[in-house]
């Protein structure tokens, strides 16, 4: 080492082969392999002005320390493998895995909405139609073509609505039709119980002559009523004192039956309901007008006065015009003409005033006029 504190050319050369090589000083003596301390004394001027220090060189070396060289034993680049130590990531918890809806048929789906949707009022008004299309030879199709607009519904929600619920509603359909009531048990008749047929089923009467509206006060409550039909206006007529026999109890037909639209609503009554009817002994001249009076109700129109009487008149007028005329053929008619009420309204209303005695009675006078004139 020289004077001044430096170190001569042998030493830096050892001190830097041993930083290349990784070595360390021994005992305060730096060891250099024996090829490489004459490789690198060679390589340094004996003459330079000015050499390092101690202190120096060892932090030269220490600054060489990992740097490869192309002979020697090079040290691993650690400052390209820093990576790898760095701390690893705290693992990341799994998103739970959404639970997946039950798959469902598109069909049992389309299904479930007429199913949620079943009432006792939706079946009755469906086991009427049937029963009146079976009734009038009326296929299943043709009947629930007419049904567009009932409840709200349309023709194709009626379909579905048959055809999702069709075992159970052509039961009911056969239970109904043996007089069975399907919205409940049927009540026990008592042994004493005699059913009256005269009690249970609308006044017909055959009248003396075509009336036009009376002026007289509508009939007290204790009073029976007779419909007078004519083709014009129609009223009721006391009977009270004419010393006509008194008329059976009327039958009450009201928003409570099937279809919904058999209140009958006689004008100036009070809102009693009753089906009387008079059959005029003359047949008309011509075909009916239609009614022009309609009362809506809840589900559909009253069948008033004047209805009662149209009925009469057009079954008159088809036992007059229309050969082997029928119920079939006659509630068409109706349905075109009055289309307030539906096929299947006249259908029933058919049956319930007994428009088979009124067409048989109109025959008969057809009959009479027939043999009149021959």
């Amino acid at each position: 080492m020289s004077a001044a504190g430096g170190i001569n050319a042998a030493q830096l050369a050892a001190i830097l082969a041993a930083a290349t090589t990784g070595g360390n000083p021994v005992g305060g003596t730096i060891q250099v392999p024996p090829n490489m301390a004459a490789t690198l004394a060679a390589g340094v001027p004996a003459q330079a002005p000015h050499m390092p220090t101690m202190e120096q060189a060892l932090l030269l070396a220490q600054s060489l320390n990992g740097i490869p060289l192309p002979q020697g034993h090079a040290q691993p680049p650690w400052p390209a493998l820093a990576h790898l130590f760095q701390p690893l990531a705290q693992p990341q918890p799994l998103a739970q895995p959404e639970p997946q809806k039950e798959a469902r048929d598109p069909l049992v789906e389309k299904e479930m909405v007429y199913r949620d949707a079943r009432s006792e009022q939706l079946d009755k008004t469906l086991v009427h139609f049937l029963r009146a299309a079976r009734s009038a030879d009326m296929t299943r199709f043709a009947i629930l073509e007419t049904m567009d607009g009932r409840h709200g519904r349309s023709t194709e929600w009626w379909k579905n609505y048959y055809l999702t619920f069709t075992d159970e509603i052509e039961r009911l359909v056969v239970s109904s039709s043996k007089g069975d009531d399907f919205d409940g048990p049927r009540r026990n008749r008592g042994t004493n119980d005699k059913p009256s047929s005269s009690a249970s089923r609308p006044t017909v009467s055959v009248g003396q002559k075509r009336k036009a509206r009376p002026s007289s006060p509508s009939p007290s409550p204790s009073e029976p009523e007779v419909i007078e039909v004519s083709t014009g206006r129609h009223a009721p007529v006391s009977r009270g004192s004419s010393g006509r026999t008194p008329k059976a109890p009327r039958r009450s037909m009201n928003q409570n039956d099937v279809d919904g639209d058999f209140e009958y609503s006689p004008s100036g009554s009070g809102g009693r309901s009753a089906y009387n009817l008079t059959i005029p002994t003359t047949l008309p001249k011509q075909a009916p007008s239609a009614p022009t009076t309609r009362i809506p109700c809840a589900r559909g129109y009253v069948f008033t006065d004047e209805d009662l009487a149209y009925f009469v008149d057009v079954v008159l007028w088809h036992a007059k015009s229309v050969p082997d005329t029928g119920k079939k053929t006659i509630c068409s008619a109706l349905a075109k003409e009055a289309s307030h009420h539906s096929y299947a309204s006249w259908d029933t209303f058919y049956g319930r005033v007994r428009g088979q005695d009124v067409l048989s009675e109109g025959l008969r006078m057809v009959e009479r006029e027939r043999n009149k004139q021959g």
